[in-house]
């Protein structure tokens, strides 16, 4: 079972963000509530090698996944230091302002007060 602290710790070892964040989901998916509960709870460890939009980025997918289970949102979650100073968009083109727009209008209300803005469906698996 891998929890969100293991994200964070696997990005420092060398491991892709993306690839750590997809097998949390299948595992988080699969998992049981009290399961959810463990995966969740604990504050993932600050390494200096990692970058700080990581950081936010799991307290956004964690305290939207808590919402959308009814579990209890870990307070960890809501450390100012979770909050990106400057947007973040989830594009490729980053003159796209039309899909920014777009962003800010779908993005999950928990990624938004971190000024992150994703696909409405950002956590979804296929």
């Amino acid at each position: 079972m891998i929890t969100v602290k293991d994200i964070i710790e696997f990005v420092s070892d060398g491991e892709k963000f993306n690839f750590c964040c997809s097998a949390f989901l299948d595992s988080f998916y699969a998992a049981v509530d009290q399961q959810r509960i463990e995966m969740i709870k604990d504050e993932p460890e600050a390494f200096p090698d990692v970058e700080h939009f990581y950081y936010c980025h799991v307290a956004a997918m964690t305290h939207k996944l808590a919402n959308d289970f009814k579990l209890i949102v870990p307070e960890w979650v809501h450390k100012e230091k979770y909050i990106l100073t400057e947007p973040h968009y989830d594009v490729f083109d980053k003159n796209n302002e039309i899909l920014k727009k777009y962003l800010e209008d779908v993005s999950p209300y928990e990624f938004k007060i971190r000024n992150i803005f994703v696909k409405e469906n950002a956590l979804d698996r296929v």
